[in-house]
């Protein structure tokens, strides 16, 4: 039971692909089937009581791996790298350096080219405090 347990956990911490979770699921039901082996019928583990369990704890942990896997794969939300991909505005006329507004902050940008003020503005790059961005069509 600890081994799948175990499994449980490295399936969310390793990419394995579902391959070590199933690994969790076996193993849980096999350390059940182990852990009452009397040789008297009332000792054992009732079935109605050993299948519903392991079915709702491997249920649990593959829902939870799968929410883990999601979150480590969406893209980042915030920092440098959130911003890539992000619309703004542009505040002052950009020829090339000027300023832009993202998500209510008001950042140093510059460009290749030249770009209006109120002009939407698409974020390509970020280097330290600064945004390089391009014009939206």
């Amino acid at each position: 039971i600890v081994v799948g347990l175990i499994l449980f956990i490295l399936e969310m911490k390793v990419t394995s692909y579902g391959l070590l979770g199933l690994g969790g699921i076996v193993s849980l039901f096999l350390g059940s089937l182990m852990l009452f082996h009397g040789t008297s019928p009332e000792m054992r583990l009732s079935w109605d009581v050993l299948i519903p369990t392991v079915v709702m704890v491997s249920a649990f942990f593959v829902l939870v791996a799968g929410l883990v896997i999601r979150a480590q794969m969406s893209k980042p939300k915030t920092g440098a790298k959130g911003l890539i991909g992000e619309v703004g505005v542009a505040k002052s006329r950009l020829e090339p350096g000027g300023k832009v507004l993202v998500h209510g902050e008001l950042w140093n940008a510059e460009t290749t080219g030249t770009i209006e003020a109120g002009s939407r503005v698409r974020e390509v790059g970020v280097d330290g405090l600064e945004l390089t961005v391009k014009q939206v069509e």
